[in-house]
């Protein structure tokens, strides 16, 4: 009965494997294709190169080193140890160097992004817009791409030492978790001003310049649920992997079993999906960008027929 428990793990392990490869390799080539063409038609178009367009350009920028870089290398470490069993030392260190190292400042940078993003949202529908600048917001993506390096560093170093928990990775589980609340905590912000602003529209202008009021308010809040869905979907990718990383934090004596690593492949899986999915989320809830990777893909075509 142990036996057959054991040769049930192993078949369950090695099929989770698989479609864990062959989703990362899709994952991968969208991820790809999709932030390349989300960043070369906001490069391309004046009239994108706005502070939002920026902040969402640095979330596909992140996106797609994920796709080129981390997906890539995470199948072919799994097809080298799992399947056919060349595993070396040499390996481990070149996977340790992708996940705690780029994976883990790619993660980082991403939610800080997300943050500001929720930020400016609120800076702009409270109007406060002078604040927001296309040079302040590039000089802040700076700052978020520098913010991640303190943790990175460390975890890379504790890594290499083989520590594979520390508590400093409890600290950086909680600044993932106030991230999510600040940015929570600004959405709702936002959304309770459009909700005053359209009260205040039906109370006060019910036959006069109700329209253009109208769509202002529509404006901002399809651009507002946009970003709310990028944080839906950031949440249900990594927020998985931070709870589990969290959980094992608690076990000193913790180990890998083929339970653990089946859920370790699931989770990492999902935590890579959202690169893929995103470029396609931008795509689908903002006009002007779909509108202008149509163009790009056209022109794109055209020059190869």
């Amino acid at each position: 009965m142990v036996s057959f428990h054991f040769a049930m793990l192993a078949i369950v392990s090695r099929s989770v494997s698989v479609a864990a490869c062959v989703v990362n390799a899709v994952s991968s080539l969208v991820a790809v294709v999709g932030n390349a063409l989300i960043l070369v038609a906001i490069y391309k178009n004046p009239s994108l190169r706005t502070p939002s367009y920026i902040l969402l350009a640095g979330l596909a920028l992140t996106d797609f080193f994920t796709g080129l870089l981390l997906l890539p290398v995470s199948v072919v470490f799994t097809v080298l140890v799992e399947f056919m069993k060349k595993g070396s030392p040499s390996l481990c260190l070149i996977m340790v160097i992708f996940q705690h190292g780029i994976g883990s400042y790619l993660g980082f940078t991403a939610i800080f992004v997300i943050t500001v993003m929720s930020v400016e949202r609120w800076l702009l529908i409270s109007r406060r817009s002078t604040a927001i600048t296309t040079h302040r917001i590039f000089k802040a993506y700076v700052v978020i791409c520098l913010l991640p390096t303190p943790f990175i560093t460390s975890r890379l170093a504790r890594s290499l030492d083989g520590c594979v928990h520390n508590k400093l990775d409890g600290a950086e589980g909680i600044v993932v978790f106030v991230c999510l609340l600040i940015t929570s905590v600004f959405y709702f912000k936002v959304l309770q001003i459009i909700r005053r602003h359209q009260l205040q529209i039906q109370a006060t202008q019910p036959n006069q310049g109700f329209g253009q009021a109208a769509i202002d308010i529509a404006k901002y809040n399809k651009s507002v649920i946009m970003l709310l869905y990028i944080l839906a979907l950031f949440s249900v990718c990594y927020l998985p992997s931070a709870i589990f990383l969290q959980v094992t934090l608690f076990y000193q004596d913790f180990q890998y079993t083929t339970e653990v690593i089946i859920l370790t492949n699931i989770l990492s899986t999902l935590y890579y999906l959202s690169s893929a999915l995103n470029p396609l989320l931008y795509c689908w809830r903002t006009r002007d960008l779909r509108v202008r990777v149509r163009q790009l893909l056209m022109r794109i075509f055209q020059q190869n027929v």
